[in-house]
């Protein structure tokens, strides 16, 4: 048909792909894609890719937004909703980017240059950067999704999407966004934000012929909340269209580096700081902990905020100098005073001494008891004192030791500790006693009565 008989976009589109991905160039690709009714509210994009490397084709079957200008410019129109042919005739410039969660990113450049005589629609598509690699045998699903179109300028869009696609039913996230501009005399979108529908979408690479075919269905309809600016937009009225709003500017809510991107923002650290969970702040790398230094076996790794430094290794008993490289004896006399008595330092250690009369156990000075030695006369009576020891010289029997060190004699009759009989009579003397008859009568013998 004519661009005049084809309601809702063209029903052909043909283009050529040049680029490198993965450090691999390869030449002009030639893409052809038709597009038919589908019975479910929705148009069917089906294209193929030619001259794909052998090497890239199975990992290129997850960039369905290759096909993003001619889907999105033929998309089944719900309500009031318009798609890029509607808006635009054709004709513009999409800027295309894709992260994925392994941090590989690629770019796409989108130029379309409106339909031939034939009704088709003419595409240039470059792309450069790197993608997640796979095996050729792997098995790739690609979700459902969907995608807002946001009016960021009286003739520019804005498109953001996070997707899934499930490689041997592992799932794996990526992101994508575009940015779309386009003739100014065109107008506007009817609503601020709209949101393309992509469903059944499928992905098969021939690596005989080296060909990459695609399927897609899609649809547009107004956005959610397709009268308000979506998150991290605020509106211009005189549009009205949803410009982005620096984040940075408001409150700058990075610690170190912050980085406005439309519609969000993104923090930074310099280098040896990483970005921490809640994405905003830095926090140091212990490269001395990851294992990430230079340091050879002689030294030992310091870490420092942002860095690291190698410094002198210091055994024990040594203490390093403040610029790391040379090691300085420890006084553990000074410093820690560990000895109970006297300490002696030595170079890398030191030494616990103890007065006479004591001896070393544990670092601790412990009485000699000396008089379990018998250091004393056997006249004498050894006491033990504080580091040393006192030989005491011994009373006769009957004297006890006085205060002043004399014997004084112990009146046995006094104390009660003789030995004499009732009847008798005690009778002390130096150093012993007498046991005595009263008068009238006589001693039978030595403890026997009188």
């Amino acid at each position: 048909c004519n661009i005049q008989t084809c309601p809702g976009g063209p029903q052909r589109a043909r283009g050529s792909i040049v680029g490198n991905i993965n450090d691999i160039e390869f030449g002009i690709s030639l893409l052809n894609a038709s597009i038919t009714e589908g019975k479910s509210g929705s148009r069917i994009i089906h294209a193929s890719i030619s001259n794909v490397p052998r090497p890239l084709g199975p990992a290129m079957r997850k960039l369905i937004s290759i096909l993003s200008p001619i889907y999105w410019t033929t998309a089944q129109e719900v309500g009031e909703a318009v798609n890029g042919h509607t808006l635009t005739g054709g004709i513009f410039r999409r800027e295309t980017q894709v992260e994925f969660a392994t941090g590989e990113i690629l770019r796409m450049t989108h130029i379309a240059r409106g339909l031939d005589s034939d009704g088709a629609l003419l595409l240039d598509i470059v792309l450069n950067g790197h993608i997640l690699q796979l095996p050729s045998h792997a098995n790739i699903n690609i979700k459902d999704y969907t995608e807002d179109y946001i009016q960021t300028g009286l003739s520019q869009l804005y498109a953001l999407s996070t997707r899934l696609f499930t490689i041997d039913k592992e799932s794996v996230p990526y992101s994508w966004n575009h940015t779309i501009t386009y003739d100014q005399k065109r107008g506007k979108m009817p609503y601020l934000v709209e949101t393309l529908h992509a469903t059944s979408i499928s992905a098969l690479y021939r690596p005989l012929e080296e060909v990459l075919e695609y399927s897609i269905q899609a649809s547009i309809t107004k956005g959610d909340r397709s009268n308000q600016c979506p998150h991290g937009f605020t509106l211009v009225s005189a549009g009205p269209y949803c410009a982005d709003e620096n984040e940075c500017e408001v409150g700058n809510p990075c610690s170190h580096t912050c980085h406005n991107a439309m519609g969000t923002y993104y923090c930074s650290c310099p280098r040896g700081l990483s970005i921490s969970a809640d994405g905003r702040t830095c926090q140091d790398i212990d490269e001395c902990l990851l294992g990430g230094n230079m340091c050879h076996g002689g030294q030992d790794c310091e870490n420092t905020i942002g860095s690291y430094r190698c410094v002198m290794h210091c055994g024990r008993g040594f203490r390093r100098t403040t610029d790391g490289l040379s090691c300085t004896d420890v006084d553990e006399c000074q410093e820690s005073h560990p000895c109970n008595q006297h300490c002696l330092n030595t170079i890398g250690s030191y030494r616990c001494a103890c007065e006479p009369g004591f001896q070393l156990r544990n670092r601790r000075c412990i009485d000699i008891n000396e008089c379990r030695q018998r250091v004393c006369r056997s006249d004498q009576q050894c006491k033990n004192t504080r580091g040393g020891y006192t030989c005491v010289d011994l009373c006769p029997n009957g004297m006890t030791k006085s205060e002043n060190g004399t014997c004084d004699d112990i009146d046995e009759c006094k104390d009660g500790t003789h030995q004499c009989q009732y009847n008798q009579i005690c009778e002390n003397t130096r150093g012993s006693y007498h046991c005595t008859c009263p008068r009238g009568f006589r001693s039978q013998g030595l403890g026997r009565l009188c």
